[in-house]
């Protein structure tokens, strides 16, 4: 049985963190045998840091 990882990255990362993770997680010699990789990239948020109110 294999298990799968979600690899989640937004539209607006300026670095495509999602590429890095699933290329480091394809070089194990168990991918495809222990687990496998699902990416998905979703909609983020593009806000200026002195805009932000938290």
């Amino acid at each position: 049985m294999t298990t799968l990882i979600g690899i989640v990255d937004t539209m607006f990362a300026r670095v495509d963190m999602g590429s890095i993770v699933e290329s480091a997680l394809k070089k194990s010699p168990d991918y495809h045998h222990r687990f496998q990789t699902v990416r998905r990239t979703v909609p983020g948020l593009k806000t200026s840091r002195s805009r932000s109110r938290f």
